[in-house]
């Protein structure tokens, strides 16, 4: 490598050059396995030094972790969004599930790199968002909504799901969680009878 003024690197410098070769981020790797370890510790953020979890990016390998196991501790709002056509409402919700401070989670996903979990939600268009509690969809909508409406959509939510899963304010303490309700599915299996 050549420097300006064509002055060769000092011994230090190619010390420590040698010693960054090949170096590799793996905080994210860490996080994924105490997220393993203990998913109620991950979705309320109560490891040593870190804060609420607010925001995830989730792909077909991570979805069951990250949506799913999340999900029995704490709503996950999954939106399903591509970013060859980014909207403002990744940064809404994003912005907003940090004001919560872990109530909920934001989950991300890109439709162009996760196909498969756009299809399991039988998503039509791009962005769609849907609200997943304790591993099963709640609620769900399509397109840009103003910020009114979805502080109203997720307070919808996080009502529905109060006291229902093991990592929202009100629940009880051990035990499995109670199943969230699901209103279609109710209104399905009463016609049925």
């Amino acid at each position: 490598m050549t420097r300006p003024g064509n002055r060769p690197p000092s011994a230090s410098e190619q010390k420590l050059a040698a010693s960054l070769a090949g170096a590799v981020d793996l905080s994210g790797l860490k996080k994924r396995a105490e997220a393993k370890r203990d998913p109620a510790t991950a979705a309320r953020g109560t490891g040593p030094g870190s804060g609420p979890v607010t925001l995830v990016e989730v792909d077909e390998a991570t979805f069951e972790q990250e949506v799913l196991v999340r999900s029995t501790q704490v709503p996950v709002v999954v939106e399903l969004m591509s970013r060859r056509a980014p909207t403002v409402l990744t940064t809404l919700l994003s912005s907003l599930a940090e004001e919560a401070g872990g109530q909920w989670v934001h989950a991300v996903v890109d439709v162009d790199a996760a196909p498969g979990i756009a299809q399991a939600f039988q998503a039509r268009a791009v962005p769609t968002v849907v609200a997943v509690a304790a591993g099963r969809p709640l609620a769900d909508f399509e397109g840009e909504q103003p910020e009114d409406a979805l502080r109203q959509w997720i307070a919808a939510v996080l009502q529905a799901t109060e006291g229902k899963l093991s990592g929202t304010p009100g629940a009880e303490s051990g035990g499995e969680p109670e199943e969230v309700a699901d209103t279609e599915r109710d209104a399905a299996e009463d016609a049925l009878a």
